[in-house]
């Protein structure tokens, strides 16, 4: 019987099946997964500009380390508290649309 490829990140580091999982979860495009690929871009962005690491960052926001890994992977959409706590503390503005799904917006305020 043949043996299972393992998969290995850039480093050649093996990856386990659940970081493999994840990761592809992450790539959903769907437009529940929006916001959280929002505050994933913005907090890899910033976290790799300001040459943090994940823990750096959890002090700058008053967090624990692994909610920023969470924020940061793109799997789960952050409550309101959360966005207003990286807004405050990084200075990352965030622009919330709601609308059903297929409106297309035509006017704005300030238009």
């Amino acid at each position: 019987m043949p043996r299972k490829k393992k998969r290995r990140d850039q480093y050649g580091e093996e990856l386990s099946p659940r970081i493999v999982r994840q990761m592809s979860q992450s790539l959903d495009q769907s437009p529940k997964r929006a916001l959280a690929r929002d505050v994933q871009r913005s907090l890899m962005d910033y976290r790799w500009t300001h040459s943090l690491s994940q823990q750096q960052l959890a002090e700058r926001l008053g967090v624990k380390q692994p909610q920023v890994a969470r924020l940061e992977s793109g799997l789960i959409n952050p409550n309101f508290d959360t966005l207003l706590r990286i807004s405050e503390r990084l200075g990352i503005e965030f622009t919330l649309e709601v609308r059903p799904a297929g409106l297309t917006v035509r006017h704005t305020r300030g238009d």
